[in-house]
């Protein structure tokens, strides 16, 4: 008794799912996801002659949706060209607020060393740092006696 043969147009739905399976990953165009899903081989066809067949439908679209990537005024085209500036716009004012961001920082930070410095300099060069330690004998002139 020979064995079970597989059923060809088994083979050829299966070569199609697998197809179709490999390009869910990367874009392809909507018509010829539906060729591939919705006009499967019938019972009598093999893969190879239903490829055959739809292949020159398949490259017109093929070749429709590369004309779509090579024309810049496409709707398409026009559309992710919209998006790209819209994110740059947005990168700019996010790259203009942390510059803001940043000059305030710098601008306390040299505030700050400008309050030290002016500090340092007040404690350096003060009259009581200088003559040193401010006693009460040194202040006060000897007392006269006055006479009334």
């Amino acid at each position: 008794m020979d064995p079970p043969r597989p059923d060809p147009a088994g083979s050829g739905r299966a070569s199609c799912r697998r197809l179709i399976e490999e390009y869910n990953c990367c874009p392809m165009p909507a018509k010829i996801l539906q060729i591939l899903s919705t006009q499967p081989p019938s019972l009598q066809e093999d893969f190879g002659e239903w490829l055959t067949k739809k292949l020159p439908q398949i490259l017109q679209e093929a070749l429709v949706g590369i004309h779509m990537l090579d024309e810049p005024l496409t709707k398409t085209y026009l559309y992710s060209e919209f998006l790209l500036a819209k994110m740059d716009h947005q990168l700019q004012n996010m790259l203009a607020k942390l510059s803001q961001v940043q000059q305030k920082v710098v601008q306390v930070k040299m505030q700050r060393n400008m309050l030290n410095k002016g500090r340092e300099l007040l404690l350096h060069y003060s009259p009581i740092a200088v003559s040193g330690p401010v006693t009460r004998d040194c202040c006060l002139e000897p007392t006269k006696e006055v006479t009334v």
